[in-house]
């Protein structure tokens, strides 16, 4: 079972991941300036629609939030970097992981 402190260890995690401030994503979520340093310290859980506004806002499904996977790798930021590329540029980062994988063509 998922519990509170791991809800607001995650949602610190990820929020300090994008460099952003307790006050930003909570000002960008249209709500009072320490709702999420609220949320944080565990006084209380957000509504489901919320929750869903703060995946969409940190790029983060509600699977990948609760995944332990996200909690070393921040896959959706790597997925949007490469999506910025060139189409040049994206080959050769193709390329790369291909190389760092073992599986260069």
């Amino acid at each position: 079972m998922y519990s509170k402190e791991l809800f607001c260890e995650k949602l610190r995690e990820i929020r300090k991941e994008k460099g952003w401030s307790s006050k930003k994503l909570s000002l960008m979520l249209g709500q009072s300036e320490t709702y999420i340093s609220t949320l944080e310290s565990k006084a209380f859980m957000p509504s489901v629609t919320t929750f869903f506004k703060i995946c969409d806002l940190l790029k983060v499904s509600p699977c990948e939030f609760f995944s332990a996977y996200t909690q070393t790798r921040n896959v959706q930021t790597v997925v949007d970097d490469l999506r910025a590329l060139s189409d040049e540029d994206f080959a050769l980062a193709s390329a790369f992981v291909r190389w760092l994988n073992g599986k260069s063509k």
